[in-house]
């Protein structure tokens, strides 16, 4: 008797982008709370992970899990033409790739072709209906189908667990109100052992966790959109204005208006058509 297995995929586009990259593009001890794909279409980019460096160059591409602990920069090269995507993917309620820790890289032979599911990906984003975000959803899982195809280790599905369901509850609620106690109590254990387990799985504590979160959502904000800084405030759900320009200033070396003032001419600049 045969027996058939159906996968149920869950998708979430965060954010991304096609950027040309130049000094002083770094940052150091991050962490994205999504998965996060980068693909160097031309130039080179470094990653380091527990002290190890990863070298990302033409037509390579790198899968970094989320939660992980980094530092990336440009190389010698001082260059780069990048496509990055922040995405969660969930196969039949479990968390996919959340046992993994490590970045994994492949070697691209048709570069055009994962370009351009990055391309479709961007221009779908700008459409607000729910037709669009079918057609993004789909394309992400093409990456993602395309990115284990050929990477050289076979990527298992995570079991998830009460940890899984609480960063999954957190990427999903990360603007509204959000306590230790709370989050312990729904994940049925004590504070302590909460806090432990937590860390002990993204190398953070469930509050830093969530205050990067609503940093890296703000962050691109600021990038990406003309919204008043006290409305992004709002919007990613810090409750106090200089407790998030101190938080902003230690995590990204300036203040928010800064950043903004560095980074929006610099994004339309870099945008690549």
């Amino acid at each position: 008797m045969n027996t058939s297995v159906y996968y149920q995929f869950s998708t979430t586009y965060q954010n991304g982008n096609k950027t040309l990259l130049t000094p002083p593009w770094q940052s150091s001890n991050i962490v994205v709370p999504c998965n996060k794909f980068y693909f160097v279409q031309e130039g080179e980019i470094e990653l380091v992970v527990d002290n190890k460096t990863y070298t990302v160059s033409e037509n390579e591409w790198l899968l970094l899990p989320a939660g992980v602990l980094h530092s990336y920069r440009l190389t010698s090269i001082q260059y780069a033409k990048l496509y990055w995507l922040h995405f969660e993917l969930n196969v039949n309620d479990k968390t996919f790739l959340r046992s993994i820790n490590t970045p994994i890289k492949i070697k691209v032979k048709n570069g055009s072709k994962i370009t351009n599911l990055f391309d479709k990906i961007f221009r779908l984003v700008k459409i607000d209906t729910f037709s669009a975000k079918l057609e993004i959803a789909t394309y992400i899982n093409s990456l993602v189908y395309t990115f284990i195809n050929n990477a050289p280790m076979q990527i298992p599905i995570s079991e998830n667990d009460p940890i899984d369901e609480t960063i999954k509850y957190i990427l999903n609620n990360y603007n509204e109100p959000l306590s230790l106690r709370a989050l312990a109590d729904k994940a049925n254990f004590s504070v302590s052992q909460f806090a432990n387990l937590f860390k002990k799985r993204t190398g953070v504590s469930p509050m830093h966790y969530i205050t990067i979160t609503r940093l890296e959502h703000a962050k691109y904000l600021l990038e990406q959109t003309s919204h008043p800084i006290k409305k992004i405030i709002e919007e990613v759900g810090f409750l106090d204005s200089s407790y998030f320009s101190k938080m902003f200033k230690k995590y990204y070396g300036s203040t928010p208006l800064e950043y903004r003032a560095s980074a929006q001419p610099l994004s339309k600049s870099r945008v690549m058509k």
